[in-house]
């Protein structure tokens, strides 16, 4: 049975738009994954993909500042049989402050769950946090 990961996470002194361009920015995308090479665009319909198709799919759906919504794939765990995912991001201003609120549903089984959620923290809500703070400092 499919299964859903939801979190959120509050980003200090960081607007719901840098955000949002930080996410759809291959720049910044690569820099918040370490150095990984990254290719995404603010454009519905385009492909985007992480570290060389390790992570791949399109963009569905953006609403400027607020929200994200991507197909997702993979590279090294999907199936053929697999759906694609479904990512969900929504960004939601609060005072300085961002609260970034992911959906990631369609996720196949509990082993990749439990890959895909400690992932989130890991491979993008703590190097981006990171990376913001030493925006901030230059």
């Amino acid at each position: 049975m499919a299964k859903t990961i939801f979190q959120e996470t509050e980003f200090e002194n960081a607007p719901s738009s840098v955000l949002y361009d930080m996410f759809l920015s291959s720049e910044h995308h690569s820099n918040i994954r370490g150095g990984m090479p990254a290719d995404i665009q603010p454009v519905e319909g385009s492909i985007w993909n992480i570290n060389n198709g390790h992570l791949y799919g399109k963009v569905l759906k953006l609403v400027k500042d607020k929200l994200i919504v991507l197909s997702w794939r993979s590279g090294v765990t999907s199936t053929a049989e697999d759906l694609d995912m479904i990512v969900i991001l929504r960004f939601v201003q609060n005072n300085n402050n961002t609260i970034v609120e992911l959906t990631h549903t369609l996720i196949p089984d509990e082993q990749r769950y439990e890959i895909y959620f400690k992932n989130w923290n890991e491979r993008y809500w703590a190097p981006w946090k990171n990376y913001i703070n030493s925006l901030n400092q230059e």
